[in-house]
């Protein structure tokens, strides 16, 4: 898993701020990661957590490409 794009994509959902005086959104993010060792067959990842569908609509092609399934990665 790439962490600084899992970040990104919690920044990007609400969950950082760009300026100082930002407010932050609390009730999104990204929670209950999965430990590569640890994943199975049709289990997910991670959950999302967003205020909006237009907000996960966003933030999904940069999650899927912060994870790879499978023996071997090119991280």
């Amino acid at each position: 898993m790439d962490a600084e794009k899992i970040g990104r994509a919690s920044f990007l959902l609400g969950g950082g701020r760009q300026q100082v005086d930002d407010k932050i959104d609390l009730a999104v993010g990204i929670s209950d990661l999965k430990k590569s060792a640890s994943v199975q067959q049709d289990a997910p990842l991670m959950r999302v957590h967003a205020r909006t569908n237009d907000g996960l609509e966003q933030v999904l092609p940069l999650l899927r490409t912060a994870t790879v399934v499978g023996d071997e990665c090119d991280l």
